[in-house]
């Protein structure tokens, strides 16, 4: 059947960034998310507050961050000239399919897109949740379950609105690390 296709493509590429981002390990041992976290706990009374709605703060700051981000991204697939382009993409057969500087770079900002998505598109379902919740009736049975899963659930997405504000520094010093390169490639040029 033809519809299937786009669901394998979607995920045939989702595992190919996450395979060059560096999977669980990267994600797990990131200095980013370990500050996210410590910042989730810091920032606690902002969340689990009923009378603070924090997914306010989500959809007036991310939007923008994310235009920003995609241009960023724009900026560095067309950054420096052909040869040095060549010289960072494409994977050496003696690395034994080991990724590009090029395609981690590009794993590094596709990461930060889709934390920052992730983070907007869990606030306004927070938003929108909260606000059918406000024309139902409270039962206390139900509001006895329902209160430990609010408090999990809103420590995750505002959890993955720090972690997409950390991974800015992630995305600008993969920007250094490219400006690095090019120096680099160019100072080689000059020596030759």
């Amino acid at each position: 059947m033809t519809f299937r296709k786009p669901y394998k493509d979607f995920a045939k590429i989702i595992n190919r960034y996450w395979t060059m981002y560096g999977g669980w390990r990267a994600f797990y041992t990131s200095i980013y998310l370990h500050i996210s976290l410590i910042l989730l706990a810091l920032t606690g009374p902002l969340w689990l507050s009923l009378n603070n709605f924090w997914w306010n703060d989500v959809l007036s700051v991310l939007p923008n961050l994310l235009g920003f981000t995609l241009g960023g991204f724009a900026i560095f697939i067309s950054f420096g000239n052909d040869d040095f382009k060549a010289f960072i993409s494409g994977t050496d057969p003696d690395e034994n399919g080991k990724k590009s500087p090029f395609m981690g770079v590009c794993a590094t900002f596709l990461h930060f897109v889709l934390v920052q998505f992730l983070a907007l598109f869990t606030a306004i379902v927070c938003k929108a949740v909260w606000a059918w919740s406000q024309f139902l009736p409270c039962i206390p049975i139900i509001e006895t379950f329902i209160t430990p899963l609010r408090m999990i659930g809103w420590a995750f997405c505002y959890w993955l609105f720090l972690y997409g504000l950390m991974l800015i520094a992630a995305a600008a010093l993969a920007i250094f690390r490219l400006a690095t390169w090019y120096d680099d490639f160019q100072s080689s040029n000059r020596s030759k």
